[in-house]
């Protein structure tokens, strides 16, 4: 099946576009006669026929230029372990920590805590989260301008530190491919984004 969107942060994998709010075309191709698929969109199921074509008119909600990230470490004495998530490749195969915007009615910790659970499989509470005190503020890269308001460019992010138990990670793979746990001068030679550097900096003076 082949799905063409127009794309402004929809997922499309683990029955996430029961969040979605975009026009969507869906073609379904090459599938064999009598073979149907389904897939769900706003919260209702459609069932799509072989070579059916597939129309959604709901409002168009642009992406938020609001984001979190979320610094998650582990106790490992004499010292803390860092988790890192790797991009992949398609979207630079960079290290990073949990990041991700704002959904519609989210407060920062709301989706801090939902980020963690979708990127790691890690289940937390807003109460855990702990503020660091750092809120970066970047340029939105070019190619990824279409998802939001027509003339936003810039990006502010919240950052929160998340303390854990060290564990085996189910990443997003729509998103990541790879996790690590490192120590704080390993993490901070791998991660790419000076933001990124930020946050873990300010998780270290709070807890080493």
């Amino acid at each position: 099946m082949k799905i063409t969107m127009i794309d402004y942060g929809v997922r499309s994998i683990r029955g996430k576009y029961s969040r979605a709010s975009v026009d969507v075309e869906v073609e379904v191709t090459r599938l064999r006669t009598g073979e149907a698929k389904e897939a769900r969109f706003s919260s209702r199921l459609w069932s799509i026929e072989p070579g059916a074509s597939l129309w959604l008119n709901p409002i168009v909600r642009y992406k938020q230029p609001r984001s979190i990230q979320v610094v998650v470490f582990a106790d490992a004495p004499p010292e803390l372990h860092y988790l890192l998530l790797r991009r992949i490749a398609s979207h630079g195969g960079f290290w990073q920590s949990v990041t991700g915007s704002l959904e519609a009615d989210e407060t920062h910790k709301q989706a801090a805590v939902r980020e963690v659970l979708e990127e790691t499989g890690i289940g937390s509470r807003v109460e855990e989260l702990i503020d660091l005190g750092v809120i970066n503020t970047f340029e939105i890269a070019p190619q990824w301008r279409e998802k939001y308001a027509p003339g936003v460019t810039q990006n502010e992010e919240v950052c929160f530190a998340l303390r854990v138990r060290e564990c085996d990670v189910q990443v997003d793979p729509v998103e990541h491919d790879a996790f690590a746990w490192e120590t704080y001068e390993r993490a901070m030679q791998m991660i790419y984004w000076d933001s990124n550097k930020r946050a873990l900096a300010a998780a270290r003076l709070l807890f080493e």
